[in-house]
């Protein structure tokens, strides 16, 4: 009985850590991106313009950079600090 218990135990613990794993997000390396200060009177269109891949369309790389920067809208400040992906 109290073996069978254990097996429980044991396997109710092995789910909540699978569960863990895939819930939380997985930290990014910060050499996958790059930083920028935000200066007076940059747009976040103009950034990635600026910053945009080669063989990018900006509108997909401005949601990206939204989604990186848990952006909800496409607002951005002086000194604020985006992250930009290097590739």
């Amino acid at each position: 009985m109290k073996l069978k218990r254990k097996g429980r135990f044991f396997g109710f613990c092995l789910l909540v850590l699978l569960a863990v794993n895939v819930i939380v997000p997985k930290a990014e390396d910060s050499s996958d991106f790059k930083y920028v200060t935000v200066q007076a009177g940059d747009t976040l269109w103009e950034i990635a313009e600026h910053h945009l891949p080669e063989d990018s369309d900006v509108r997909s790389f401005l949601w990206e950079l939204k989604k990186i920067n848990r952006l909800e809208t496409g607002e951005v400040f002086e000194d604020q600090v985006l992250r930009i992906p290097l590739s």
